[in-house]
Order: C-alpha cells, then structure tokens, then sequence
C-alpha cells in the first residue's frame, strides 16, 4: 500500500476546496455571476 505524500494530500485537499467554491457559487444568483462570484472563484487561484 502506497503511503500520500504531503504534497499530495494538500493537492487533493485543495481541489476539494476548489470544487466546493465552485458548487456553492453556481447557486448564486445570476447577476452576481461577474460580481461576486468572479472574484471569488479567482481568489482560488492565487
């Protein structure tokens, strides 16, 4: 059985993190679409 790595787990940690943003923003409301919900989904990749 193949241990993760630290790295490893923090990448998949963060990609659950990523697709929980996104899951949780396309419920916002549509004229938040290039309001809110931009600027949160680009704070994910900074």
């Amino acid at each position: 059985m193949k241990l993760e790595t630290y790295h490893e787990k923090l990448k998949n940690k963060m990609d659950e993190f990523v697709h929980s943003v996104y899951r949780i923003s396309r419920n916002f409301p549509r004229e938040e679409m290039f309001g809110v919900t931009s600027q949160l989904r680009e704070l994910l990749y900074q």
